[in-house]
This record gives C-alpha cells, sequence and structure tokens, in this order.
C-alpha cells in the first residue's frame, strides 16, 4: 500500500499545504488532543469533510499519539 504522510511541527504551517490536501483521497489527521487540534481539525474538515481525526478515534485519553504508543 503507497501512502504519503505529511508532518507538520506546528499547526501554524497548515495554511502552507491545506490547498494540496485537496489531491488526497484519504486525509488522517493526528494531532494533539487540545484546543489547537479541534480548531485545526474543524478548519480541514470544513475544506475536506472526509479527513478523519484519529485523535479522537484512538487516543481521546492522551496528549498525542507519541503518547498513547509508549503507554501502551
Amino acid at each position: 500500500m503507497k501512502g504519503t504522510t505529511i508532518v507538520l511541527n506546528g499547526v501554524a504551517l497548515l495554511n502552507k499545504i491545506i490547498d494540496d490536501l485537496g489531491s488526497y483521497k484519504t486525509i488522517n489527521l493526528f494531532l494533539d488532543n487540545d484546543t489547537a487540534r479541534e480548531n485545526t481539525t474543524k478548519l480541514i474538515q470544513d475544506h475536506y469533510p472526509h479527513a478523519i481525526d484519529q485523535a479522537k478515534l484512538i487516543y481521546p485519553g492522551h496528549k498525542d499519539y507519541n503518547k498513547f504508543l509508549t503507554q501502551q
């Protein structure tokens, strides 16, 4: 299975790539569980409703995906 991973070191970089996300059939978001995630997820889903907030689904009780993985 081929895929592309885009890693942002901060949600402020989203403006640089938001238009490029339109070329992807699947968008999975692995953001920190905080207010910035909620705002960023809303912004992305406003443009691309098929984007999935994995933080809510996979690691709701953890700060971020890394904390979730290290506590397994």
